[in-house]
C-alpha cells in the first residue's frame, strides 16, 4: 500500500534537506562568490558543487518518494515454473508467508515493521529517508551516497581554504595593528569565520560517516547481497559447514544486476530499480551446478517445490528466516 508523497516528508527528511541547503549556501554565497567572483576557479567551484548537490538531492528525493517495491497482489510460488526460485523458513521447510500482510513472500522480500508492509529485495529501513531501501530505490540510495560524499569532499576543500585564509588575514591585521577597521566589521568577520569552522567540522564528520556507509554497500554490491542477507549468511555459516550465497553472479554480474546493464549509465540517476521484476532473481552458476549435481545423484533436495506453497530447499543453500 502506497503512502502519499507529502506524507513522506517528516522531521528527519527536513533536517537532511536543511543541511544540504545550508552547506551549499555557506560555500557558494559565503566563500566562492565573495572571494572568487567570476574568475575561472570561481566558476568551476560553482559549477561542480551545484551539479553534485543537484544530483545528490535528486537521488535523495528518489529514495524518499519512490516505492521501494511491493509484493504483487495475489502472488504465490509457482510449483510448475522450474525457473522460479524459492526461499523457505529455516523451521518447517515451508514457503515464507507473512502473517501481517497475509501473503507469500517472494525471494529476498522481508516485512518492514516500520512501514508495516513487505518490501521486495529489502536492504534496510532508513530513518533519514523515512522509507525502506529496496528493489526500486537501492540504486538511488547508492548514487545518493556517492554524490553526497563527492560534494562533501568538495565542500571541505572550499571551506578549509576559507578558514585558513581567514586565519591568515586575522594574524596580518594583528601584526599591522590596523585600528581603523570598525569593531562591528571585526565582530561580523569573527562570527562568520566561526560559522565556517562549524560547517567545516560538521562536513568532516558527515563525510567520514557516509564514506564508511558507502564502503559497506560497495562491499555488498560486489557480492550482490543486501544488509539482511549478509547477516543471514553469517548465521548460516554458523549452522552449516559450507554456505553459498544463491545470488552471487561474479563481480561483473553483480555490478550489472545492481547498477544496470549499461556501465555508461551506472552513475546516472536513471533506471533506479535493481535488475529484474523484484519477484524472481537470477541464481549464481555455482549454486545451479551444485543443485543439478545433487539432483542427478539423487542426493539432497531440490530447490524447486513439488507442490506449492511448500517448497523444499537444500539446507546449505541460503535459507532466509522471517524478520
Amino acid at each position: 500500500m502506497g503512502v502519499p508523497c507529502l506524507a513522506r516528508i517528516n522531521v528527519a527528511v527536513g533536517v537532511v534537506i536543511f543541511i544540504f541547503v545550508t552547506l551549499y549556501c555557506t560555500a557558494i554565497f559565503g566563500v566562492v562568490i565573495p572571494k572568487l567572483s567570476l574568475s575561472v576557479p570561481g566558476v568551476m567551484h560553482l559549477g561542480v558543487l551545484t551539479v553534485l548537490t543537484a544530483l545528490a538531492l535528486f537521488s535523495y528525493c528518489c529514495c524518499v518518494f519512490l516505492n521501494p517495491g511491493s509484493v504483487p497482489d495475489g502472488w504465490v510460488p509457482d510449483a510448475e515454473n522450474l525457473s522460479q526460485t524459492f526461499e523457505v523458513k529455516r523451521k518447517g521447510q515451508t514457503a515464507r508467508y507473512c502473517q501481517k500482510c497475509e501473503q507469500y513472500k517472494p525471494p529476498r522480500a522481508h516485512h518492514c515493521r516500520v512501514c508495516n508492509r513487505c518490501v521486495l529485495r529489502m536492504d534496510h529501513h532508513c530513518v533519514w529517508i523515512n522509507n525502506c531501501v529496496g528493489h526500486n530505490n537501492y540504486k538511488s540510495f547508492i548514487l545518493f551516497l556517492i554524490y553526497t560524499v563527492a560534494a562533501l569532499i568538495h565542500l571541505i576543500l572550499i571551506l578549509g581554504g576559507a578558514v585558513v585564509e581567514t586565519h591568515r588575514d586575522t594574524h596580518q591585521l594583528q601584526r599591522t595593528r590596523v585600528l581603523a577597521v570598525p569593531q562591528k566589521y571585526l565582530m561580523l568577520q569573527f562570527l562568520f569565520s566561526l560559522w565556517k569552522l562549524v560547517c567545516l567540522t560538521g562536513t568532516m564528520i558527515l563525510v567520514t560517516a557516509l564514506s564508511m556507509l558507502l564502503a559497506w554497500h560497495v562491499y555488498l554490491i560486489t557480492y550482490n547481497k543486501t544488509t539482511i542477507e549478509y547477516h543471514e549468511g553469517v548465521r548460516a555459516r554458523g549452522l552449516a559447514k559450507s554456505f553459498t550465497h544463491p545470488y552471487h553472479l561474479g563481480l561483473c554480474g553483480n555490478l550489472h544486476a545492481v547498477l544496470g546493464a549499461n556501465p555508461g549509465c551506472w552513475l546516472l540517476p536513471f533506471e533506479c530499480a535493481v535488475a529484474g521484476d523484484g519477484v524472481e532473481y537470477q541464481m549464481g552458476e555455482a549454486l545451479v551446478t551444485n543443485l543439478s549435481s545433487a539432483s542427478l545423484s539423487g542426493k539432497g533436495t531440490s530447490l524447486y517445490p513439488a507442490q506449492a506453497p511448500s517448497p523444499s530447499v537444500d539446507p546449505l543453500v541460503g535459507q532466509t528466516e522471517d524478520l
